[in-house]
């Protein structure tokens, strides 16, 4: 077989010493932003080896260094840890700085990036606190998570693909005012698809908070008389009126038609 098939050269796994390992920075990401660094933080906090994996490593020419090509923050973490002297590498054969970027660009580039939605379930499984939160929450209110992304109209009755909004959530509210909103939507909407939208989660909850006096029953044929599309088309152009976020956008509209049904009862 040719060379260019990737397999004529097999690489060489072993440990090498932290002291061995450098990062190339003439094509090598940053790791100082503060993405970077809690990550950094996270890995030497929760330190182990089957997380850890082996690093993509290169070594150099007429040296005993080693570039890393992939697991920087791996490195670092283990640098900061104080207990691990050295790290389980992938030695592959390129030895000159173009290969090496090249290699950089191939490794980082193809990755399939995980979607939240497969990232929350694993994140349950592994017991993260606010995944299990998130979960507990979803549970309670009876909505599912759908295995794989999907559209709106898509989606079975009482489902939510909002999952990066809940956790965002777990900040600003309580978990009775998620709740609150997790539950008087899709009572509102039953068995109507693509309902559970993270604008209007976020709202919901935003609303409780401000008038934790609401009556939920009012609210209720509020949202009934509601198209959701009617609802962000007519928040976005709050939006751009007057420059508000979505979420007090279309709390403005909620405003309005919570009021009208109150004096209609």
């Amino acid at each position: 077989m040719g060379k260019a098939d990737g397999l004529t050269e097999r690489p060489e796994l072993k440990w090498i010493k932290l002291t061995e390992l450098y990062v190339p920075a003439d094509y090598q990401r940053p790791a100082k932003n503060s993405a970077s660094l809690a990550n950094i933080n996270y890995i030497r906090n929760n330190f182990n080896w089957a997380s850890c994996g082996a690093l993509i490593v290169c070594q150099l020419a007429k040296s005993r260094q080693f570039a890393i090509i992939d697991g920087q923050h791996r490195f670092r973490a283990a640098e900061a840890h104080g207990r691990i002297a050295e790290l389980p590498c992938l030695v592959i054969s390129p030895r000159e700085a173009q290969d090496q970027a090249r290699h950089f660009v191939e490794v980082n580039s193809k990755r399939i990036k995980l979607h939240n939605l497969h990232e929350y379930r694993a994140a349950v499984v592994a017991g993260d606190p606010n995944a299990i939160m998130v979960a507990g929450l979803l549970k309670r209110a009876n909505i599912s998570v759908p295995e794989h992304p999907t559209g709106k109209k898509q989606m079975p009755p009482r489902s939510t693909v909002a999952i990066g909004t809940l956790f965002k959530m777990l900040d600003t509210y309580s978990e009775k005012q998620i709740l609150w909103a997790l539950t008087v939507i899709p009572e509102a909407y039953e068995d109507e698809p693509g309902v559970l939208r993270a604008s209007l989660i976020k709202a919901m909850a935003e609303w409780i908070k401000r008038h934790p006096d609401t009556d939920r029953e009012t609210m209720i044929r509020t949202l009934q008389d509601i198209d959701l599309d009617d609802l962000e088309k007519d928040a976005r152009a709050y939006r751009a009126i007057e420059g508000k976020r979505m979420p007090d956008a279309i709390m403005l509209v909620l405003e309005k038609k919570y009021h009208a049904a109150r004096k209609a009862a």
